[in-house]
C-alpha cells in the first residue's frame, strides 16, 4: 500500500510532491502524458504569464531572473522541467487515471499501468483540461472556421481576417490583447457579463503585486479597492458596450471562483475603435453571428473562449462531491469528512495568482497529510 499517490504532474502536483518531501512522506505521482508540463506546450506560442515572476515560482526554487518580469510560455516550461531535474522527481509517466475509488480506509486507484492502493490521493490534474464549447444555436452551421481558445495557435494567421472572439473572462481578454495588436480585418468580443478588469501594468508597475499584497486584507476592503482601482484606470466602459463593472469581484471570487480579466492593451484599443464589443451571441446563420440585441457580425473566424472541464466526473463523478461545473468543494488542506484521505489541489484559479496560492496550499497539505500518516 502506498502512503499518497498524486495525480497530475503539473505545478500544483510537483509542488505537493516537494512539500511532502520535505515533511519526510514517501508519494507517487502520476501523469497521463509522457513529459513534463504537458499543459503548457499546447499553449499558444504568445502566452506569458499574467502574474510576475516573484510570485509564480515552485517551493524551493525561484524562477531564473533571465526569464523576465512576464515569464514566457517556454520559459516557463524550461524552468518546470529544471525544478523535476533538481529535486529528482519521478514522475510515472503515461499512466492515465481512469477512477478513484474508496476501498475500506484507504483509496483504490485504477490506472493503464495497473492498480494502486493508497492511504491518500491527491487529485492535482488541472483545471483547464478539456476546453467547453459554447451550446449557441447554428454554430455547427457556421461556413468559416470555428476554434476553442485552447487552439488559438499562431497570431499572425489570423491577419487580414475578420475575428469573433465570444466570451469575456481571461481567456477572452488574453486573446483580444494579442490580436487588437494585430493587422486583422476586424475584431469583435461578444461579452454577456462584464467582468472585473485589473490591468497588467500601470505606468510600469505590476498591479498582480498589488493583488498578491492584498491576499490577507478583510475581503470587503479587498472589493473596495479593486472596484475604486478598476473605475479610475477605465473610466466608464458602458459607451463602448460594457456593462456596469462588478463592484464585488473578491467576494464573487470567493464564491464561485471566478478571476479578473487582465488587460493588456485591449481596453486601449476597443477605446480607439480598433475593437468592437457586441452582446450575447444567441444564433449563428451560417456566415453571420447574431446578437440578443439584434446585432449582426460576419467573422471569418470565431474564437470561443468558453472555459474548461477538469473532467473529474468520470474520475470521482459517482462520489457525489462535484458541482455542476465539476469542481469539489474544497480544496489544499481542506477535505471532506466523508472521504478521509482525498485531497484537492489545482483547480481553482486565484486573483493573486495560481502558483502564489499553490505554495501556500501545498505545505498545509503536505502537513496535514503528514500528521495523519503519523498518528
Amino acid at each position: 500500500m502506498e502512503d499518497v499517490v498524486i495525480i497530475g504532474a503539473g505545478a500544483a502536483g510537483l509542488a505537493v510532491y516537494y512539500q511532502l518531501k520535505q515533511s519526510g512522506v514517501k508519494s507517487r505521482i502520476l501523469d497521463e502524458h509522457y513529459q513534463v508540463a504537458s499543459s503548457w506546450r499546447v499553449r499558444h506560442p504568445q502566452l506569458r504569464l499574467n502574474t510576475h515572476r516573484w510570485y509564480s515560482h515552485q517551493p524551493g526554487m525561484r524562477i531564473p531572473a533571465k526569464y523576465g518580469r512576464w515569464v514566457s510560455r517556454d520559459d516557463y516550461i524550461q524552468y518546470l522541467e529544471d525544478y523535476v531535474t533538481r529535486f529528482e522527481i519521478p514522475i510515472e509517466f503515461n499512466t492515465r487515471v481512469f477512477k478513484v475509488d474508496r476501498k475500506e480506509n484507504s483509496w483504490k486507484i485504477e490506472t493503464s499501468q495497473g492498480n494502486f492502493i493508497s492511504k491518500h490521493v491527491v487529485i492535482s490534474c488541472g483545471a483547464n483540461r478539456i476546453p467547453k464549447m459554447p451550446h449557441i444555436p447554428g454554430l455547427e452551421t457556421f461556413d468559416g472556421i470555428v476554434k476553442h481558445a485552447a487552439d488559438f495557435g499562431e497570431a499572425s494567421v489570423y491577419d487580414g481576417k475578420s475575428v469573433l472572439i465570444i466570451g469575456g473572462g481571461n481567456s477572452a481578454f488574453d486573446l483580444g490583447n494579442h490580436l487588437s495588436k494585430r493587422p486583422v480585418r476586424e475584431l469583435s468580443i461578444s461579452i454577456r457579463t462584464t467582468p472585473g478588469i485589473s490591468a497588467k501594468e500601470v505606468f510600469g508597475f505590476p498591479m498582480h503585486l498589488l493583488a498578491a499584497w492584498m491576499r490577507d486584507l478583510p475581503i470587503r476592503i479587498q472589493d473596495a479597492l479593486f472596484h475604486s482601482t478598476q473605475n479610475s484606470l477605465y473610466g466608464n466602459l458602458k459607451k463602448f458596450n460594457f456593462g456596469d463593472p462588478p463592484k464585488n469581484v473578491f467576494t464573487k471570487h470567493a464564491q464561485d471562483g471566478i478571476t479578473v480579466s487582465v488587460d493588456d492593451g485591449f481596453i486601449r484599443n476597443i477605446k480607439k475603435g480598433k475593437v468592437r464589443v457586441i452582446d450575447e451571441i444567441i444564433k449563428i446563420d451560417q456566415k453571420k453571428a447574431i446578437t440578443a440585441k439584434a446585432v449582426e457580425v460576419y467573422p471569418d473566424v470565431i474564437l470561443c473562449a468558453t472555459g474548461y472541464d477538469p473532467g473529474l466526473f468520470s474520475l470521482i463523478g459517482h462520489l457525489g462531491m462535484l458541482d455542476p461545473f465539476g469542481i469539489p468543494a474544497t480544496t489544499g488542506s481542506q477535505t471532506i469528512a466523508n472521504y478521509p484521505g482525498l485531497w484537492f489541489i489545482g483547480l481553482r484559479g486565484y486573483i493573486w495568482g495560481n502558483m502564489y496560492e499553490q505554495i501556500r496550499q501545498s505545505a498545509k497539505l503536505a502537513k496535514a497529510i503528514a500528521s495523519d500518516l503519523n498518528r
